[in-house]
């Protein structure tokens, strides 16, 4: 157990280093692009940072790596959504004053919006095939997964379309020997290999805890995978960027629900959302419940600019919280 402890230790440190760097080089391709930050948070940082939950969730497929536990799997996918905005609450309160629903901008309501979308369709999928296990079911792959497939396709697009919608704040530019493009990409990857290592080591953690496994995948394996989200987050406040910031949590959001679809398609007997055990459930209705939270704080907060405005973020990390507790108790 101690050598567990020091890898994930050693993995972590590694993973802050990396991800700043990222996040730093990011910020530069933004601005020679002339691409608003909230985009690059969107579609750059938001799935290099993605990366931890998506192997860390396919690798306890069964048909996969012969680990049968999806809900783990699809507990830390979800649950990753719940620990990112608990993030992003923790750092609306305690660096940015309650200013960061204020940054905000068309990328993040869209991308918030599109999420709430997805989650209903899981959350409505789940109820279905309680009754119809068979309904709709394509190569054993259900019905639901294509039509989140398609919400992202109809999302990303919508996003890509309003790249140059914002202007970057006038800054000093930093010239580099080597391209940002290809030392973003190069950190992308360094971020990639240690969120793959890190998903191995939350798996050594969590075979020995014994504990309940949607509880373990939504709140210790959703954190340790969303390390990645904290640390480019809190990086891009700290270069002055919390419209990267924002966009970064939200966007990983909207793509770690992608990981449902591709989860059912290497999950061959069935279709996935229909072996999922009630856990499961309160985890994607507190994903959803705190999404819609952060969609209605992003529209005030665009009529109503106050100087400091916590309320949301506190909202945020009590029902965190209580459904964290909700999953305790349910196990």
């Amino acid at each position: 157990m101690i050598i567990i402890v020091l890898q994930l230790l050693i993995c972590a440190f590694l993973l802050i280093l990396s991800s700043h760097y990222a996040s730093k080089f990011g910020t530069q391709i933004a601005r020679e692009k002339n691409w608003s930050e909230g985009f690059v948070g969107v579609l750059f940082l938001a799935f290099a940072t993605s990366m931890p939950e998506v192997f860390a969730s396919i690798s306890v497929v069964p048909e996969c790596f012969s680990i049968a536990k999806i809900d783990l799997g699809f507990a830390n996918a979800i649950g990753s959504l719940i620990i990112n905005l608990m993030i992003l609450a923790v750092l609306d309160i305690f660096i940015s004053n309650g200013q960061t629903f204020t940054a905000a901008k068309k990328e993040n309501i869209i991308t918030s919006t599109y999420t709430i979308a997805i989650l209903f369709v899981i959350v409505t999928s789940y109820f279905i095939r309680m009754k119809w296990p068979s309904f709709a079911v394509l190569f054993n792959v259900g019905i639901e997964s294509f039509l989140i497939i398609g919400l992202y396709i109809m999302g990303m697009g919508k996003l890509v379309s309003k790249r140059h919608d914002h202007q970057n704040i006038d800054q000093e530019s930093v010239s580099y020997r080597i391209s940002p493009s290809i030392l973003f990409f190069a950190f992308l990857f360094i971020v990639f290999a240690l969120s793959f290592w890190l998903g191995n080591i939350s798996n050594a953690m969590i075979e020995k805890t014994k504990i309940n496994e949607s509880f373990i995948g939504a709140l210790f394996m959703a954190f340790v995978t969303s390390l990645p989200e904290l640390t480019v987050s809190l990086a891009a406040l700290r270069l002055n960027s919390p419209e990267m910031s924002i966009g970064n949590i939200l966007g990983s959001n909207f793509f770690d629900c992608c990981i449902v679809p591709l989860m059912d398609m290497v999950y061959r007997p069935a279709a996935i959302i229909g072996r999922l055990n009630a856990i499961t459930l309160i985890v994607s209705g507190g994903a959803l419940l705190l999404t819609i939270i952060v969609v209605l704080s992003l529209l005030r907060e665009r009529k109503v600019h106050k100087p400091r405005f916590i309320l949301p973020s506190v909202v945020i990390l009590i029902i965190g919280t209580l459904s964290y507790w909700l999953m305790y108790r349910a196990g």
